[in-house]
């Protein structure tokens, strides 16, 4: 059986900390290590004082704030396992999390699982108990591109099969994540998902209109990087289009959502880079200038 390096970023989460090393401690298959890793946190004092209660946890310090992506890429360089996966400081493992993606995992084979999603302040329900898992294969870039169905914390990967692939896009300070699954699918790396909630995530929901824009700023640079990869423009690629297009409409339903004159600034940003497919922007801009039905704020909004 190949050893589990769980790596966990930690930055201004020593309030949650513990309760995160804690899932970790509760594995059915536990793991070779836990590393924490502070990205030069202000609240260093607090995190190292709790850190005192776990003796045999591996922690690192980051001279300097290098953000999530280069942090987790730190764990991964320090890990001691042929197999790492990653929890945030301020979420928590099922207890079978371990166990039932070990089996899925291969060196051509990462695994990520289903999420249960928490607000900030609500008590979440018990942890059940799964006799088995069973897993859906994602396929190919170019579908799992209208999605980022898939969360980053979740992964379950053989350490060499990361770091050929470069790790996490460090120059990304969000959706680091969506921009490496996509990276695995083009590579033709397999994707499993476990359709269970072995991974427990908590959200501010007073924080959502702040993320929208943030995620929208983020989202729109993968899909540029990605765009560069398959050799693909917005003017040249049918395809490149309508996925663009398909971002300004969650864009444009998650400014109903927040009224952030921010995101409506990038908004017109992006539409104007589908100026060269005129029947895309006339149909764009007529939706953005009567704005988004409200209908459509369901679908798209939470995205």
């Amino acid at each position: 059986m190949h050893r589990i390096s769980l790596i966990i970023p930690c930055y201004r989460d020593s309030a949650t900390l513990g309760r995160a090393i804690e899932s970790a401690y509760a594995q059915t298959m536990p793991a070779y290590e836990i590393i924490v890793i502070n990205d030069c946190s202000p609240e260093t004092e607090e995190i190292e004082k709790v850190l005192k209660a776990y003796k045999d946890v591996v922690y690192f310090k980051n001279p300097v704030n290098i953000g999530l992506a280069a942090t987790r890429n730190k764990g991964v360089s320090i890990a001691g396992g042929e197999i790492v996966t990653f929890l945030d400081a301020d979420d928590e493992l099922h207890p079978q999390k371990l166990e039932l993606q070990y089996p899925f995992v291969g060196k051509n084979c990462v695994v990520a699982c289903n999420v249960e999603r928490v607000a900030i302040g609500r008590l979440p329900g018990q942890w059940c108990h799964y006799e088995q898992a069973n897993a859906k294969l994602f396929r190919g870039s170019r579908w799992m591109i209208y999605r980022n169905a898939l969360t980053g914390a979740s992964l379950m990967v053989y350490k060499c099969l990361l770091e050929r692939m470069g790790g996490y896009d460090s120059d990304l300070r969000s959706c680091e994540d969506f921009d490496l699954w996509l990276r695995f699918a083009k590579e033709g790396i397999q994707i499993n998902n476990i359709r269970l909630p072995l991974y427990r995530y908590y959200f501010n929901q007073s924080g959502l209109s702040k993320n929208y824009l943030n995620i929208s700023n983020w989202e729109v640079k993968v899909l540029l990087k990605h765009f560069s990869r398959e050799c693909v423009t917005l003017s040249n690629s049918k395809w490149a289009a309508s996925v663009w297009a398909f971002y300004l409409l969650k864009q444009m339903a998650r400014y109903e959502a927040s009224n952030d004159p921010q995101l409506a600034e990038l908004i017109d940003s992006n539409l104007s880079k589908l100026d060269s497919v005129s029947y895309l922007f006339t149909l764009l801009r007529l939706i953005w200038i009567s704005r988004l039905p409200k209908a459509y704020v369901k679908l798209f909004g939470g995205l």
